[in-house]
């Protein structure tokens, strides 16, 4: 499927989203004026209604996948006992229709489209105040500037280009890329992160990883490059459409991608696989490794790894860490004089790939319609909103915050979560399989868990980026560069606990970091099914209070246990081995389970991928019900009913079909009927009883926790 591939190790191995399976896009049409979202949606639909499946989308036990669009109709039978799922969002699923620029219609979207909202009129206002909110503004406006782009042409990315073909030999590289002024902007062999290092997490080391592989995934070069694939002929066509304006024939263009992508091929092979990500047992190779620079320059004899660190200004860096330590050598053993033309090739074809979207209409045009899939594209204001989301996540939020009172949502959600905590220290003392040991260490890791909450106290200083003047390119040019001076200014400094990591706060979700351990809510998820002000306290449990209690269980599961309650990577789990052992074999029961139920006719779903995600599920709700125990009267329908609507979603049959091995959430329906059948509440609410498909014996639950 078509899509904007990303890949980064830096940050992303260690924290835990909600993120929902539908899969979410940019991209915009520049000629085309704005629509209302209610035209957009509908004007998608005759298009999605030609696609059809080529596979079955029936045949599923023991429900039927009706997250697949089409599955679902009015005359669809229903009962609360068999699907609780169906029943609960028939109506829904029977008319839903899926908007333009998604591949799945949401709650999330619903949401989406609130902030977006909001933050468009935002960006629209001409009297927008504020040092940050012009910088958005300033993006914003120079993004949808096409007669300035046009005019432009490729002609900015042609100096960079002609730079790196003068190159002849390493010493010429090594000088190209310890000179800030040329080479910023160009994707490196290795990228360069400031984060808290794994041996103490209150201090920044700068994190030694990788720029994204040009197929996206370091899987996909596991059995070398595939070029029947569609991901490397949709690479091809982009490079060859922008290189060949460079200058390039077509043959010499596929060339550098070939070279290009023969230097990635080795760089991979240390790197993790995103399904390895996604799995939360497939990081034990992960084992953050520490270096002084010194160490580093006995290890890195050829790579100029220190001289390229300093010129970018990471010089008082006191620690250099990467997750496995047989990545250093791997990338000196690249630094050759036999490799200097893939070198070069790999600095081209990064580069033409990193900037072509920034460049006119025609480089534009050229990536959207082979990069993305035609069903993800919105509107020229729509591409510009997610734009400033992408590139100036920082200052659009902070604007967004100083423009919307949202003092009492962060007070409110603040003591959700204070009571989340509070409630998952219940639940672990009622463990009687747990020892004793890896209880204390538990409840010690929710003492100190900290809490963000819809925005900071403190933001990042932008006050030094001035895009007065700028054209598109170079706005981009100049935002890169400086949010690169930002990070490299923490480096081996102390973590400044008041700064959020995660600065797209208008993103629908939520997230667990394991390196600050704490839980962060987004603004970008508090609206529609998640939240609002006046939601009865069952309504609030179910949406929001369920996103909270998911999260704060992934400090608990087999990646959260190898981190402290400071953010610290520990030289041993913060579990005994019986217990690693025992929760394993629950674990296991789990996966098993999911493994069993079939999505469709030929196609199961895949436990091992969703069991961390749906312990995470099934451990939301047990917590959540037993926070409900203190509320007198709590109605468990409205509650049941409110969950089984906070995960509706009907999306094309391919794009469903390829997340149920791609996405590590189950789908929604069974993130739904999975968890639900655990609990005596539910069946006890319904009357669910043996026979039922909604049913599930004591002795066959899958709840890790008791």
């Amino acid at each position: 499927m078509k899509g904007k591939r990303t890949y980064a190790m830096l940050a992303t191995i260690l924290s835990a989203t909600l993120a929902a399976g539908a899969l979410a896009g940019c991209g915009a049409q520049p000629q085309q004026t704005e629509k209302p979202a209610q035209d957009a949606a509908e004007e998608a639909e005759p298009a999605a209604e030609q696609e059809k499946a080529d596979f079955d989308t029936t045949g599923g036990s023991p429900w039927l996948a009706t997250v697949i669009k089409g599955n679902v109709t009015k005359d669809t039978p229903t009962s609360l006992t068999d699907d609780f799922y169906l029943a609960i969002n028939k109506d829904w699923l029977a008319t839903a229709k899926v908007p333009a620029g998604h591949m799945a219609n949401t709650s999330f979207y619903v949401v989406e489209e609130e902030v977006a909202a909001n933050a468009k009129a935002m960006l629209k206002d001409g009297n927008i105040k504020g040092h940050d909110a012009k910088l958005a503004k300033q993006l914003y406006d120079a993004c949808l500037d096409w007669d300035a782009r046009n005019k432009q042409g490729v002609a900015s990315a042609q100096k960079v280009i002609d730079d790196i073909n003068s190159l002849q030999t390493l010493d010429d590289i090594a000088a190209f890329i310890c000179d800030p002024k040329r080479s910023t902007n160009v994707p490196m062999l290795v990228a360069l992160g400031s984060l808290p290092m794994g041996s103490d997490a209150t201090q920044n080391g700068t994190f030694i990883g990788f720029e994204n592989a040009l197929l996206g995934d370091p899987g996909d070069y596991r059995e070398g490059v595939d070029k029947q694939s569609d991901g490397y002929k949709e690479l091809l066509a982009v490079e060859k459409g922008l290189l060949t304006r460079l200058g390039y024939t077509e043959d010499e263009a596929t060339k550098v991608v070939d070279e290009a992508l023969a230097l990635e091929e080795e760089l991979t092979k240390t790197q993790f696989s995103m399904a390895e990500m996604a799995d939360p047992k497939g990081l034990e190779g992960y084992h953050e490794v520490d270096y002084t620079p010194e160490e580093v320059k006995s290890i890195m004899k050829s790579f100029p790894l220190i001289e390229f660190a300093e010129s970018r200004g990471y010089g008082a860096t006191k620690m250099y860490n990467v997750g496995r330590d047989d990545q250093l050598p791997a990338i000196d053993a690249l630094w050759r004089e036999d490799n200097v033309q893939k070198i070069k090739s790999y600095f081209i074809a990064q580069y033409a790939y990193h900037v072509v979207d920034w460049l006119d209409e025609e480089s534009y045009e050229l990536y959207m319609k082979e990069m993305i899939d035609p069903r993800m594209r919105t509107d020229q204001v729509g591409e510009a909103y997610d734009t400033v989301r992408q590139v100036l996540p920082g200052p659009l939020s902070q604007a967004y915050v100083e423009t919307y009172d949202l003092a009492p949502t962060k007070e409110r959600i603040t003591k959700l979560c204070e009571d989340a905590i509070q409630t998952y220290k219940e639940l672990f003392k009622r463990q009687d399989w747990l020892s004793s040991q890896t209880r204390e260490a538990f409840l010690d890791k929710l003492d100190h868990m900290k809490i963000r909450a819809v925005y900071p106290d403190k933001w990042k200083d932008y006050s030094g980026l001035d895009l007065d003047g700028l054209s598109y390119f170079e706005c981009r040019c100049a935002i890169e560069t400086y949010e690169q001076q930002l990070d490299a200014a923490d480096a081996g400094k102390p973590v400044d606990e008041e700064l959020w990591k995660s600065e797209d706060l208008l993103e629908d979700n939520g997230m667990y970091s394991a390196q600050s351990n704490s839980i962060n809510i987004f603004l970008g998820i508090l609206g529609g099914n998640f939240y609002t002000p006046d939601m009865s306290d069952e309504q609030m449990y179910a949406g929001i209070g369920s996103v909270i209690f998911h999260e704060i269980s992934h400090a608990f599961d087999p990646r959260g246990v190898l981190f402290g309650s400071d953010g610290t990577l520990l030289s041993e789990p913060a579990w005994t081995e019986e217990d690693s052992a025992e929760y394993d074999r629950r674990a296991q029961k789990l996966t098993d389970y999911f493994n069993n139920i079939v999505f469709c006719t030929g196609k199961n779903a895949n436990g091992d991928l969703y069991m961390g995600e749906a312990i995470a599920d099934i451990s939301g709700v047990e917590a959540t019900l037993l926070a409900a125990k203190d509320i007198e009267d709590f109605d468990y329908d409205e509650y049941f009913r409110a969950y089984a609507a906070l995960w509706r979603e009907s999306g094309y049959p391919d794009a469903e079909l390829e997340l149920v091995d791609d996405d590590m959430h189950a789908p929604a329906y069974l993130r739904v009927n999975v968890t639900v059948q655990q609990f005596d509440e539910f069946l006890e609410t319904y009357g669910v009883k043996e026979g039922d498909n909604m049913y599930l014996a004591p002795e066959d639950r899958i709840l890790v926790w008791d």
